[in-house]
Parts: C-alpha cells; structure tokens; sequence
C-alpha cells in the first residue's frame, strides 16, 4: 500500500510540474534556451518547435525539482529513474548536447535537494511545525 500512495505522489507531483511549467514556470527559461540550445532549424517547415523545446527543457529542471523537494522517502530512486529517462530521451533528441541538457536535470536536483535540505534544517526544528514534521 504504501508503494502504491508513493507512485500516486510521484504521479502528482509529475502533474503538478508540468501544468505549472506549462502554464507559468516556462517564461524563465527562454532566456536559457537562447544562450545554451539555440539553434538554426527552427522547426518542420512552416512549424516552429521552439516552444515546445522551451517547455521540454524546463520539464528537465523543474520534474527533479519536484520530485527531491516534495517527495518522500523514495525522492533519490524517483531522481535516479527521471534521470535515465530523460538522459536516454536527450540522447536521441540532440546527442550532441547532451551533457547541458543534463547539467540542467542534476541542477534542477541539486535544487531541490538544497530546498530539502533548508526545510528540513530550519522548518522542521521550529516547535509551532511539530505536527507538520513528519512531512520533512
């Protein structure tokens, strides 16, 4: 039971990312996306894939993100398998920039990871959050 309401969580948190990327987080990083992954193909013909590129790009940063800041106790396996999926997805994309794309996902885990780490140091030792610590 508890494999299944931490796959429901990942589940979640896997939505919760990308409707925010979507729909809000994604204007950061087209400033990235012009100095890192420009490129001169913009498209297939008349359609141009720029932004949806944008938006695969901040989905490589913010899904770690989520996962290690808000996750429970199986966040590192979670991170460890976004990881290969996403590295394998980046492979077949645009092997020739595969290591920014993946400096990219482990910042957007070492992020959330730092994000843990203050919640869990400077949230969880307050008396008022006492019942809210089993959530750090």
């Amino acid at each position: 039971m508890q494999i299944a309401l931490s796959l429901l969580r990942y589940i979640l948190l896997l939505v919760i990312a990308t409707l925010l990327t979507v729909y809000i987080l994604v204007y950061a990083f087209e400033p990235v996306y012009g100095l890192l992954l420009r490129s001169e193909v913009g498209g297939f013909g008349d359609i141009d894939f720029t932004d949806a590129a944008i938006i695969f790009v901040a989905l490589q940063f913010y899904i770690p993100l989520f996962f290690i800041a808000l996750g429970d106790n199986l966040r590192y396996w979670a991170f460890a398998i976004t990881l290969v999926l996403l590295s394998l997805i980046d492979y077949q994309v645009d092997p020739q920039r595969l290591l920014i794309l993946l400096a990219i996902i482990v910042s957007g885990g070492l992020l959330g990871w730092l994000i843990r780490f203050v919640a869990t140091n400077t949230l969880g030792k307050m008396p008022s959050f006492e019942p809210m610590k089993r959530y750090f």
